[in-house]
């Protein structure tokens, strides 16, 4: 709250950090698998991984050996590409003041972008467990779930509790702060600050 008008910037690197961070959860794993198995020799006498749940029910099964790293990779690496394309997008429309915050409406750059993230975030997080379905044996030695979990807690939760703020002042819950410096309801959503006054 000291840093309020460096807000709309240091949020933008949060929200790239978290993409970069899953990234490299992901190459951890990568990388412990390359380094102690062989990694593709292991995929490849697999049954067909058949791995598809939830949303991507209707896609294809997933290939074997090496094309399955590359592709779970690159589904991984599709959110650290996207998250700072959709952050520098809002980031300017909010500086130029057409960003649409709070606003679930066809014309709103925030909701297109919120859209877009959530698409890149589920995709990756998807491809973080149908990489961890298929060799959980091998990784049992580093115990990657609850590192997993960690991670998806940290990453994800501040997210939707942003979602939920702005949600709650959209629906008029969330008002102009008592305090003397009198910050309006969409301040306190976006800052977060402990005096929000809910009611």
């Amino acid at each position: 709250m000291i840093l309020k008008k460096q807000t709309i910037y240091l949020d933008a690197l949060r929200e790239c950090y978290e993409s970069y961070v899953i990234y490299n959860f992901m190459m951890f794993l990568v990388t412990y698998m390359y380094e102690h198995y062989n990694v593709e020799q292991l995929l490849k006498l697999q049954n067909q991984l058949n791995l598809n749940f939830s949303l991507f029910q209707k896609l294809p099964s997933w290939p074997k050996g090496k094309s399955f790293v590359i592709w779970t990779k690159r589904g991984v690496f599709v959110y650290v590409v996207s998250k700072p394309i959709t952050t520098i997008i809002t980031l300017i429309a909010e500086l130029i003041g057409h960003s649409g915050k709070n606003e679930f409406t066809i014309g709103s750059i925030w909701m297109w972008t919120l859209i877009i993230d959530n698409f890149a975030q589920m995709w990756a997080l998807y491809c973080l467990v149908i990489f961890y379905r298929a060799l959980k044996n091998e990784l049992a030695e580093i115990e990657p779930l609850p590192k997993f979990l960690c991670v998806k807690a940290v990453v994800f939760f501040s997210f939707w509790q942003g979602l939920f703020l702005d949600l709650l002042v959209l629906l008029n819950l969330i008002q102009k702060s008592s305090e003397p410096d009198g910050y309006t309801a969409d301040e306190i959503a976006e800052n977060r600050p402990k005096h929000a006054h809910l009611h």
